[in-house]
């Protein structure tokens, strides 16, 4: 099936996934973040330089319903989880090399 804009035929192409989409705009470092819960809940991103206490740049933020917001929770909680064990275990370690 071809659609036909302008004199030109374009060809219905795929429709994008959302990992493709996810990867249509920059990532913005950050290593600061506030969320704020009301009615929405908005998570703000921002960078503040290592080893300094002047005020952070803001990077950018997003609005989510409180469904979406504990959805993304519950799949941040999930992948996470390997890598929170793995930090959690080399915490226990150093932790025990301190006490030993």
């Amino acid at each position: 099936m071809a659609d036909i804009h302008a004199g030109t035929v374009i060809l219905n192409a795929p429709t994008p996934t959302e990992e493709d989409v996810a990867y249509l705009g920059p990532a913005l470092f950050s290593n600061r973040f506030s969320i704020s819960i009301a009615s929405v809940v908005r998570i703000a991103f921002s960078e503040q330089e290592f080893g300094t206490t002047k005020t952070p740049h803001f990077r950018t933020a997003v609005t989510l319903s409180h469904q979406d917001a504990i959805q993304l929770y519950q799949l941040l909680e999930r992948m996470l989880k390997p890598y929170k064990e793995q930090l959690d275990a080399l915490s226990k370690e150093t932790k025990d090399g301190v006490d030993a």
